[in-house]
Parts: C-alpha cells; sequence; structure tokens
C-alpha cells in the first residue's frame, strides 16, 4: 500500500489498485541483471489494463526493498502500458434451450388436457457430443409472471416436483442418450407467463441460479384461454408406443389414431361430438380390419368413428395376414364442418414377415452366440436369430456410451440388448449375465419304434341339417362352440361373429315382419350355408347341407352348447426306427458329437439330423440296429456356443 506521500508502505493488499477515497496499491516487481522481469496476472469477473512504471528511490537509500520507493505514479514517468485483460468465466460444456410451437399456448384443465408449451434442452460436453444419459439438467421459473398455478411436465405428462427458492421454482430433468430433454410448461390461469432458463448448477450458489451457472433461455410462453384446434394423426404399436412397422403374423397390429390437440399437439376436448372417418387403403399383402372385414391387396376400406365430448380421440386397429403395407388418411368433422387436415396429412405403416427388421425400430434380443474375433453377435428376436455385426456401431452399457473392447468385456450369451438396425446400428446390453461356466447336458434318450401313418381329421358338428367343418385337419378345430341366435331383428340377411379366443361361432339369423303380421326368421339352411362359408377364411368353420337335409328349410335358433369335435392330428409314418437325444442347451459343434451304446449298434448308415434350435438330434436307425428301450447311450464332444464340452450318459426310455 502507498501512504498519503506515494512512499511504499509495509501494508499490503490483495490486489494494485486506486479507489476514490484515495487508498493506493501497487506491485513492487523487482527486475533481473538483464533489466527484465516475468507478470503473471489472475483474476475472476474483472477487467484490468496494467501500467508498469518506474518508481524513485527516498533519499538515502539504496533501493534495495520496495519500501525504500516513492511509487506515486506520474505521466511522466518511465512507463509502459499493455492491453486491457479481462477475466471471465469459460465454460467448455454446451447448453441449448428451444421453444417449441406456439408462444400464445393454452391453459391447463387437468393431467390429460395439459395445454402448454414444449421446450427442448441439449446438453453436450467439451467436444460437442451428448452428455451421458441421465445427466442432471435444472430448470428455473421466476414466480414473477405467474399468479394461478403452474405445473413442469416431463416427456411423458408428468408434473414434476419443484422447489421454490428467493422468487424462482426450481426443477430437474434427466438427459437422454442423445444428450437431450423435452418439458413442458403449463400453467392454469389465462395471462400468465414465463421464461425458462435451463441451467448446470456449477457457479457460485449451490441449489439456485446465479451468473456463472452454464444456463440458457429461450423464447417467452404466455397461457391463453383461445384453443386453436388442430388434429394429429399417429400410428401406436401393441405396447402404446409409436411405431412405423408391424409383424404380419394376423395378432399384431398397428393403432392408427386421430386425436384432437390444441395449438401446441396437446390433446383437448371440444364442445360438440366429432366424426372422424379413417380411409385405409392396402398395399400388397391382405390387411384385416376390428370387424374381420379384409382389405385386398390395392383395396380400399373406409371407417368411420365418433370422438364424444369427453374424450379426445379415435381410432382403428390393423393387422395383416401377410405382408403389405396400410395407407391411412383421416378426416374430421364437427357438426358438419370439416377440421382442418391432420399433422402429418397421412401415415403409411408396415407390416413385414416374421424373420425381417425395419430400420429404425427397437428390438430387444436374446444373445444366442457371441464371435468376438469377428466383431459378430447372434440375436434371437421374436423367435428368429440374426447374426449381426457390432463394427462401426453405437455402442451402450445399460444406456452408457461404451467402447469396443468395454462392449465385448461385457457381452455374454444369455444377455439381453437392444438393437436398432440402420445406417449406423445400435446396440445397448439392457441386461448382462455372468459368463457361461456350464457345459451342456444330455437331459433324455427317446426311442421310437417304426409305425403306419395317421391321416388326421377335421372336426365337426351337425345342428339342424347343416353340417359345420373345420377348414382344416387337426385337433385344432375341436371344441368350437357354434350358435344360432336372432338377437338381432332388424338384419335382412344372416350375419357372422366369430371369439377366436373363446372359440365362439355365431350365427345370427334374419328375419322379418310382413304387414299386419308378426316378426318370424326367413333364413333357411342354404342362407345360412353362404353366411358362414363368407367367412369361412377368417373363422376357419365352412358349412354344407347335411345327407338327407332340405335347404330350404327354416333354420331355427339353436340351444348354444354345439361344439365341434372328432378333429385329429395327421402323423406321417416313421418307417425306421429312432433314437431322439435331447440336450438342455444349444449345441455348436453338431458334426463332432459322438453317440455310443456299448455293445450294441446303431445299425448300418444311421441317419443324424438336428433341429433348428440345436438342442434335439434324432437318429434313424439303420438296418441291424438293435439298441432297445433300457440300454444306456452316452454322448461326448458336444460343446455350447461358450465352448463348455458335454460328456455323459443316460438310460434310453
Amino acid at each position: 500500500m502507498l501512504n498519503s506521500n506515494g512512499n511504499v508502505t509495509t501494508t499490503t493488499a490483495d490486489y494494485p489498485h486506486e479507489v476514490t477515497t484515495g487508498g493506493k496499491a501497487v506491485i513492487a516487481v523487482k527486475l533481473d541483471a538483464n533489466g527484465k522481469a516475468n507478470l503473471v496476472l489472475s483474476g475472476k469477473d474483472a477487467s484490468v489494463t496494467p501500467i508498469v512504471y518506474e518508481g524513485t528511490v527516498l533519499a538515502g537509500q539504496d533501493g534495495d526493498q520496495a519500501t525504500e520507493y516513492n511509487a506515486e505514479y506520474s505521466a511522466r514517468a518511465l512507463q509502459a502500458k499493455a492491453s486491457k485483460v479481462t477475466f471471465e468465466l469459460k465454460h467448455s460444456l454446451g447448453l441449448k434451450l428451444e421453444a417449441l410451437g406456439n408462444k400464445e399456448a393454452a391453459k391447463y384443465l387437468n393431467s390429460k388436457e395439459t395445454g402448454g408449451r414444449d421446450y427442448k434442452v441439449t446438453y453436450t460436453d467439451k467436444d460437442g457430443k451428448p452428455v451421458s444419459v441421465d445427466s442432471k439438467v435444472k430448470v428455473a421459473i421466476d414466480k414473477a409472471g405467474i399468479k394461478g398455478n403452474f405445473y413442469l411436465l416431463d416427456s411423458d405428462g408428468n408434473s414434476l416436483p419443484g422447489q421454490t427458492i428467493n422468487g424462482k421454482i426450481y426443477y430437474e430433468v434427466s438427459v437422454n442418450k442423445d444428450g437431450q430433454a423435452t418439458f413442458t410448461v403449463a400453467g392454469d390461469t389465462a395471462n400468465d407467463y414465463v421464461t425458462p432458463v435451463v441451467f448446470v448448477d456449477n457457479g457460485a450458489t449451490k441449489n439456485e441460479l446465479d451468473k456463472n451457472d452454464l444456463q440458457a433461455t429461450s423464447d417467452i410462453t404466455y397461457f391463453v384461454e383461445k384453443v386453436t384446434y388442430s388434429a394429429q394423426l399417429v400410428a401406436l404399436g401393441a405396447d402404446g408406443k409409436p411405431v412405423k412397422s408391424a409383424l404380419a403374423d394376423g395378432n399384431d397390429y398397428i393403432e392408427f389414431v386421430y386425436k384432437l390437440v390444441d395449438q401446441n399437439g396437446k390433446p383437448r376436448r371440444a364442445s360438440d361430438a366429432t366424426s372422424v372417418t379413417f380411409n385405409v387403403s392396402a398395399g400388397a399383402g391382405t390387411l384385416v380390419l376390428p370387424d374381420g372385414t379384409e382389405i385386398a391387396p390395392d383395396g380400399k376400406e373406409s371407417i368411420t368413428k365418433t370422438i364424444s365430448t369427453s374424450d379426445t380421440e379415435a381410432s382403428v386397429r390393423i393387422k395383416a395376414k401377410e405382408g403389405s403395407t396400410a395407407y391411412v388418411t383421416a378426416v374430421g368433422s364437427r357438426a358438419g364442418v370439416v377440421l382442418p387436415t391432420t399433422d402429418p396429412a397421412s401415415l403409411t405403416g408396415t407390416f413385414t414377415s416374421k424373420g425381417e427388421l425395419v430400420d429404425g425400430k427397437a428390438y430387444s434380443g436374446l444373445v444366442t452366440d457371441v464371435d468376438k474375433a469377428n466383431h459378430k453377435v447372434t440375436l434371437e428376436i421374436n423367435g428368429k436369430k440374426h447374426t449381426l455385426s457390432y463394427t462401426d456401431s453405437s455402442l451402450y452399457i445399460s444406456g452408457v456410451v461404451a467402447t469396443l473392447p468395454n462392449f465385448e468385456a461385457e457381452l455374454n450369451i444369455g444377455d439381453t440388448v437392444q438393437y436398432v438396425p440402420g445406417k449406423t446400428p445400435y446396440f445397448d446390453i439392457t441386461n448382462n449375465v455372468a459368463p457361461d461356466t456350464t457345459a451342456p447336458v444330455l437331459s433324455s434318450a427317446k426311442y421310437q419304434a417304426s409305425k403306419a401313418a395317421v391321416p388326421g381329421a377335421k372336426a365337426g358338428v351337425t345342428i339342424q341339417g347343416i353340417k359345420f367343418t373345420a377348414t382344416q385337419v387337426g385337433t385344432d378345430g375341436n371344441d368350437v362352440t357354434i350358435k344360432l341366435v336372432d338377437t338381432d331383428t332388424t338384419n335382412t340377411t344372416a350375419s357372422i361373429a366369430y371369439d377366436s379366443i373363446g372359440k365362439v361361432l355365431v350365427v345370427d339369423l334374419a328375419g322379418e315382419t310382413p304387414a299386419g303380421g308378426t316378426y318370424a326368421i326367413t333364413d333357411t339352411l342354404n342362407t345360412v350355408i353362404t353366411a358362414v362359408n363368407a367367412k369361412k377364411a377368417v373363422t376357419g368353420i365352412e358349412a354344407v347341407l347335411d345327407n338327407g337335409a332340405t335347404g330350404t328349410t327354416l333354420a331355427t335358433v339353436s340351444s348354444g352348447t354345439d361344439k365341434t369335435a372328432g378333429g385329429v392330428n395327421a402323423e406321417a409314418a416313421i418307417n425306421n426306427s429312432t433314437l431322439v437325444l435331447t440336450f438342455d442347451e444349444a449345441i455348436a459343434n453338431t458334426s463332432s458329437v459322438n453317440v455310443q451304446v456299448t455293445g450294441k449298434t446303431l445299425g448300418t448308415n444311421p441317419v443324424y439330423s438336428w433341429d433348428n434350435d440345436k438342442k434335439v438330434l434324432t437318429i434313424t436307425l439303420g438296418a441291424g440296429a438293435d439298441v432297445a428301450v433300457g440300454d444306456v447311450i452316452s454322448s461326448t464332444g458336444a460343446k455350447d456356443a461358450s465352448g463348455n464340452i458335454q460328456s455323459g450318459n443316460v438310460t434310453i426310455q
């Protein structure tokens, strides 16, 4: 510090300065023999312009100590001035906030009709890449613009808890694997407004927003009474999540949903019922509508649904019997007025055969084989095995980015892996199991003697002179209940309904009430047969007139307890006796398995064949075979996919 005369004192200060009250502090820098010295400045939240000047040695002093100088600054002193230096906080991480949709958001009504507006956060590391999944970002909402109730919702529409500190409400959201998180601001009072600030709590004040936190803000949002209605068209899978494809197995489906939404795409009821017409066009394969109606390849059908004033959406579920596409549009109208075109205007769903995998769709697969030398893994997905390369792929372990060595170190047979095919495939080990060290076991050996073929038979039942028969041979056709009812007195032809789960076929007979007469059934045996056969592709039941019956006879209501019976599965002939060996897990080296029965022979040129799962070995015995039930059979050399070797024996049953 300097005294009032400018002389250097022994009093110290934290940094050089000059204040309006007169206090001054300087730094004394001692030069080396070459007249040089280094001066390093550091600071925080400040800007300075360093000036270095020569002080004056006090009379009678030799200038060895700083206190032997007068350091009063003079414009005439020998001096040098450096450029301005600014000390400010530099964040290495990246944070961005984007406001989506309309800034005038519909106000909150309830947990389903939330109104509000979405914001999207993007959080990146120093290299500009997404941070780890589930990294936290805080959201600050200033209460100054809020008079009513405020809600901050996560991407699933769930209300998040907040903490109020010094006039601000603080929330926390987690980012996904792409380093992003979406949240919704919502308020139940018109004219309230908010401007969200997202931040990483790395500044000066813990749990509160301060100027040193890494932060980002975006557009203001106002909550308003006015609702501008529009409509969305979405495609959902059986799990209720958005999909682009489903299996063409007659069971899996794509549900096309028409949603009434507000100006920011949030569900909102209307004051009047809304009529929605779904227009469905089939691709190269047959589609099936909810009522069993089939749309032939390149065919079209329309289905009309109603959205009541207590709901916000209507939908139609579409299945496929074979590979195809479903092109769907939907048109809504209310009180005779056609509503705006949906967003998007149309959707196309793809129905694939069981073995196909579609780019962009997430699949959960069981690891059945691993080839780390070639960076390949075999996943069983929907009952089919797919051998996939994970080279040049996005690799994760429980949602956390993984290197190739780390991924392979954790990858074991029995793991569950989420796989998303595409230009850059995605692999995530979601369930990791310990490495397999257990050898396969020969579980059983069964002897089957040769036998004649069984032709099989179709199930059937006769009701009122109509013989109802399964269209296919086998026991699956047994126990189908067939009912002739008359519950609809307005239909002019017999209608067919089939419950495939309960195995019930209902024929609702037609009738009429002539002028001045009484109601009576008009369906004959012939017209019932025609109606049943028109739906046999769906029901699996066909009908013919039984011997001795008259087709013009009027049908009547049946007891409702008649069931098909007599179906028998066909069985092929066994020309040679066989041994069937079953292992408890798949065998990787099927050609190296050695089977022996001590003291017995499997005959001349026995034939070995494995099932698709490589667990069951069928040996067709050759001529002269003398093995029998009770003999002990041994198997050696069988390896599982992990290299564990089987040995041991069992008694033939």
